[in-house]
C-alpha cells in the first residue's frame, strides 16, 4: 500500500522561534521533523526528507491534514493528528495463516545532535490503530543506533533490540484516541538515528482480535484481505528524544540500572512486592534444594530456539507472586537446565486466568514472571540471559469458565530465545 498525500508547498509557513541564551537551558527535541510537519517525498527515500524507510519492500505512508481527509471520505480510516497537520503510517504486523512471509515496515531519521554518552534521555512516541486493522498487536519499538538500518525482509531488522518497547500483553488497539509509548534511556553516545516499528517476530508477537469500527460504513476498503489474513496498521506522530536535565544534572543518578530495554508503556508497573519461597532443604531463600524429584518438564535432549516449556508445577497464592511450596520441584529443574546449558537465552512470560481487571492481570502476570527470574538470579544466573514479559488473561490455553480450566491458564512458560 502505497497511498500518498501531497500538501501544497505554498499554503505552509515556517516560523522560526530563536531563543536568547538566557533561555537555553530548556531540552531540545532531538527527532528531525518529529510531526512530519515538513514534507516526506512519497517514496521515503530521504532524498527530500528527515524521515525514510529502512526495508527495500518498505511503503510507509504519509498524511497531510487536508489531503487525507479528502481520501478517507471515501476510504475507511484516517484520523485527527495528534498535533499539527501531518501523521504517517505503517504496518506493525501483517501476516497470512500458512504463509511464511512476515510484513513489518520501519521508519528511521537522522538526529539533530548525537546523543550524549551516561546522559538519560525521555523517547516518546505517539501511536493509533487504523480502524480497517483486524489484529492488536503487543510488537512495537523504539531503537537509537549508531547507522542507519537497511534490509530486505522483515527478519533483517529483528536482530535488533528496541531500547524502548511497549510492554507485553498490553495490545495497541485504540482506534479512537493516540496511545502514548514511552520510555527512558541511558545513552552509550554513539546513538545518531532512530528508528520505529515492531522488531519481534510473528511467533513472538502476542495477538488480539479487534472489531473494525468502520465496519458499517459505505466506504471503500484500503487493503483487500485475504481469508485468514491479518493486519495491524499504526498512525504515529509526535516523536520526541529530550534530554532529561533535572536527572542528568544529579550525578547520583548515573547510577540508575538504564540499561537494556525501556519496558514502558501507556500502563507503568505498580510496586508488587516480589518474594520468592524458602528451600526447605537449606531452609534459606532461593537455593537449590539437593534433589527434590523431577517432573520432566527438560528432559528433552534437544532444545531449539522458540521452544515452548510450560511450567504448569510452578504455582503461586491466589492473586499473589508468592510460591506455593510444591513450586520448588520445577523451578530447581529450570536453573539445572539453565546451568547445564550456558549458552541458552530465555523469555519468561507470566499469564492469568480471566478474574480480575484487565489491568492488575497484566501487572500480576509481569511480578510472577519476574518472581521466577529474582530466583534465578539469585542461583547465579545471569540477569542478561533473560527477559521477563505478563500476558495477562490475554493467551488462555483453556476456558476460563471452570476452575479447572483457570487453573490451567495460570502459568509460567519459558521460551528459548537463544542458543548457541
Amino acid at each position: 500500500m502505497a497511498v500518498i498525500f501531497i500538501s501544497d508547498i505554498k499554503n505552509i509557513f515556517l516560523i522560526i522561534i530563536i531563543f536568547f541564551s538566557g533561555f537555553a537551558g530548556f531540552s531540545q527535541n532531538l527527532v528531525s521533523n518529529p510531526g512530519f510537519e515538513e514534507f516526506i517525498p512519497p517514496a521515503f527515500d530521504g532524498k527530500q526528507g528527515t524521515w525514510k524507510k529502512c526495508l527495500y519492500s518498505d511503503t510507509p505512508d504519509y498524511f497531510y491534514g487536508p489531503e487525507a481527509k479528502k481520501v478517507f471520505d471515501k476510504y475507511v480510516g484516517g484520523t485527527v493528528p495528534h498535533s499539527g497537520n501531518s501523521y504517517i503510517g505503517i504496518f506493525v504486523y501483517r501476516t497470512r495463516q500458512g504463509k511464511k512471509n512476515e510484513i513489518r515496515e520501519f521508519v528511521q531519521s537522522s538526529l539533530i545532535e548525537p546523543l550524549k554518552q551516561d546522559s538519560i534521555y525521555d523517547v516518546t512516541a505517539f501511536v493509533l490503530t487504523d480502524p480497517e486493522s483486524n489484529i492488536a498487536t503487543d510488537g512495537f519499538g523504539i531503537y537509537l543506533t549508531e547507522t542507519l538500518l537497511t534490509g530486505k525482509k522483515s527478519a533483517d531488522i529483528y536482530c535488533y533490540k528496541p531500547q524502548v518497547i511497549n510492554k507485553s500483553g498490553y495490545f495497541l488497539k485504540d482506534q479512537y484516541q493516540w496511545m502514548k509509548v514511552s520510555g527512558r534511556v541511558r545513552a552509550t553516545g554513539r546513538e545518531k538515528i532512530i528508528v520505529i516499528g515492531n522488531f519481534k517476530p510473528d511467533k513472538f508477537n502476542c495477538l488480539q482480535k479487534i472489531e473494525n469500527s468502520e465496519k458499517n460504513t459505505n466506504k471503500k476498503k484500503k487493503w483487500y484481505l485475504r481469508n485468514g489474513e491479518d493486519v495491524s496498521y499504526l498512525y504515529i506522530d509526535d516523536v520526541s528524544v529530550y534530554a532529561n536535565d533535572s536527572m542528568n544534572k544529579n550525578d547520583i543518578l548515573f547510577k540508575m540500572p538504564l540499561k537494556g530495554p525501556c519496558l514502558i508503556s501507556v500502563i507503568q508497573e505498580t510496586g508488587l512486592v516480589l518474594r520468592t519461597f524458602p528451600n526447605p532443604e537449606k531452609n534459606e531463600e532461593n537455593s537449590l534444594s539437593k534433589d527434590p524429584g523431577n517432573t520432566g518438564v527438560f528432559n528433552d535432549p534437544v532444545v531449539s530456539e522458540g521452544q515452548v516449556f510450560n511450567l504448569h508445577h510452578v504455582l503461586f497464592e491466589f492473586a499473589k507472586d508468592i510460591f506455593l511450596s510444591s513450586s520448588v520441584i520445577e523451578l530447581n529443574e529450570l536453573l539445572r537446565f539453565l546451568r547445564a546449558n550456558p549458552g541458552i537465552n530465555i523469555e519468561i512470560r507470566g499469564h492469568t486466568d480471566s478474574l480480575g481487571t484487565t489491568e492488575h492481570n497484566i501487572e500480576l502476570s509481569i511480578a510472577r514472571a519476574k518472581a521466577v527470574e529474582k530466583f534465578l538470579i539469585k542461583n547465579d544466573i545471569v540477569k542478561n540471559r533473560m527477559e521477563c514479559y505478563g500476558y495477562g488473561s490475554s493467551v488462555p490455553v483453556a476456558t476460563n469458565q471452570t476452575e479447572a480450566g483457570r487453573k490451567l491458564n495460570r502459568r509460567v512458560e519459558i521460551i528459548i530465545t537463544k542458543k548457541q
